[in-house]
């Protein structure tokens, strides 16, 4: 008896899902590869290592997790010493209610809850006015922007430069980041629940009545599973730098990104 057949006749939908598993695990591979070498290459700074972070978490995803979950949807496995006389051993923990419920509460739930309280914080801290000091003594901004910079030639160049740049500049720069580190936050935490929420609500019906059809199963799974292949493409939109390395192009460029 052969250790490895496959799982029902290979039907069209066998072959047509077969391909779209292949393509999604080398999309979240090639895609994260590339985001994180395009991150370490040009900006090994700690502000972006949690985003470094991220993609590395998706590529475990699509080295580990994508495989083993496609070959499991596609092939049954036998181990050398199956003995076919004997009842196979089935999995029940999915039909465990309070192990189900339990599970999920504190995979999903619990962390999307706080991550939703968390995010609008950041939220609307970064839609919040930068605040404004009043300083008693010197104010080094309206002096050093209103001064003759020729008549300071001991400054260095940075100070002159900065006494050269506009407050209005200055406060459109930082909105401009502000906008884009918002709707950053808000496409990623929007995917995640879009991508995830299917199946954390598929998992305790399917507990509670198995009534779920492969069919659905694997469509919630692989929902999920897409998330890792996307989440690249969001950093893209919102890195110049990622966008420029996912594009294929090694053309570095003159932004200085925070």
């Amino acid at each position: 008896m052969s250790a490895v057949i496959t799982r029902g006749p290979v039907t069209m939908s066998w072959c047509v899902f077969a391909a779209t598993a292949v393509v999604i695990t080398l999309t979240t591979v090639v895609a994260n590869v590339v985001a994180l070498l395009a991150l370490w290459r040009v900006s090994r700074v700690p502000s972006h290592y949690p985003l470094m972070s991220l993609v590395t978490a998706d590529l475990l995803v699509g080295t580990t997790v994508m495989p083993i979950g496609g070959a499991r949807e596609l092939f049954v496995f036998h181990l050398e010493h199956h003995d076919p006389g004997k009842a196979q051993k089935a999995c029940t923990v999915n039909i465990n209610v309070g192990y189900v419920f339990g599970s999920i509460m504190l995979s999903f739930y619990t962390p999307a809850v706080v991550m939703i309280v968390f995010y609008t914080k950041i939220i609307r801290s970064l839609a919040a006015p930068p605040p404004i000091r009043a300083h008693r003594g010197r104010s080094p901004v309206p002096e050093v922007t209103s001064i003759d910079v020729r008549q300071l030639p001991n400054l260095n160049m940075l100070t002159r430069a900065a006494a050269l740049i506009p407050p209005d500049a200055i406060l459109d720069n930082f909105s401009v980041r502000q906008r884009r580190a918002t709707m950053t936050i808000l496409k990623l935490m929007t995917l995640f629940l879009v991508c995830w929420t299917p199946f954390f609500v598929m998992l305790p019906t399917d507990a509670l009545c198995t009534c779920v059809s492969d069919s659905v199963w694997m469509l919630c799974t692989w929902l999920g599973y897409m998330n890792s292949a996307i989440n690249p493409m969001v950093y893209a939109v919102a890195s110049p730098r990622v966008r420029k390395a996912l594009l294929g192009s090694h053309t570095s460029t003159t932004q200085t990104e925070r």
